[in-house]
């Protein structure tokens, strides 16, 4: 009986230990010279949150059994699927071998691949793929090649979803270019039709003002309290998510289905 209750506590220790590494908590304390930071700070976390609600309100209104996610990163949209569908069949695909080793480490029940699908295409016919925040991110270039190789791993009538910044954001170094509907268009005709676009995350006054004044760009302090910071929130889902006139938005999704051969 004690070696059976002594088994139950190492198991229980075993697990609350396995769950601390649920995040590499570790890896935020930092020390350089003498500037000491115990905090990450992500400013842009209420946009990038806005972003997965506009993709799941698309994936509500698509029936789908497997989805592949190019360009994943890290892996925490796909685990946010994982969580939000069950029973789905999921896959995540980066060029970054840093990018699947993180993905993996943090969602070890997720399926991750290095994997440049315009070299190596993708064998399958998926219900889903999404490119989300990708293209911008890939010289104009090679995006022909990109898009194609994702209609080859989508099904017949298979839908593909894209999330963009807008030519409404100012362009940064780390971006080849924005998008419009229009330049979408011209990249998408003749390989996906029904084409659907949403413009959100519109710059709107209010939303804009409460988060400069509480401290938004994070460059003097950070809102630690969680009455203000749902507040904050609330107020940019209502006034600032789903902006009715697109030339606010700073960001455009576009979900199109695989046109037929």
């Amino acid at each position: 009986m004690i070696d059976e209750q002594s088994a139950s506590r190492t198991g229980r220790r075993e697990r609350l230990q396995e769950e601390q590494y649920d995040f590499p908590y570790h890896y935020i304390p930092v020390l350089r010279g003498n500037d000491y930071s115990q905090t990450q700070y992500y400013p842009w976390g209420h946009r990038y949150l806005g972003r997965l609600q506009i993709v799941f309100e698309i994936l509500d209104g698509l029936p789908f059994r497997s989805l592949v996610d190019v360009g994943c990163g890290d892996g925490r949209f796909l685990r946010d699927v994982d969580r939000r569908y069950s029973g789905r069949t999921l896959l995540g695909i980066d060029l970054s071998a840093r990018a699947i080793a993180w993905a993996r480490g943090m969602n070890p029940n997720l399926a991750f691949e290095e994997r440049d699908i315009t070299a190596a295409p993708l064998e399958g016919e998926h219900d889903v793929v999404t490119l989300l925040d990708v293209i911008e991110h890939v010289p104009p270039a090679s995006l022909p090649a990109l898009l194609a190789a994702a209609a080859v791993a989508l099904r017949p009538d298979g839908h593909l979803i894209i999330t963009v910044p807008s030519t409404r954001m100012p362009l940064d170094a780390k971006h080849y270019q924005h998008f419009d509907r229009h330049t979408l268009d011209a990249l998408l005709a003749g390989t996906f039709s029904d084409r659907r676009y949403i413009p959100f995350d519109g710059k709107r006054l209010l939303p804009w003002l409460l988060w400069a004044a509480m401290g938004g760009s994070g460059r003097h302090y950070v809102v630690t309290s969680r009455l203000v910071s749902n507040l904050l929130m609330r107020c940019y889902r209502r006034w600032s998510l789903h902006d009715t006139q697109e030339s606010r938005c700073q960001r455009l999704a576009c979900v199109a289905r695989r046109a037929c051969a």
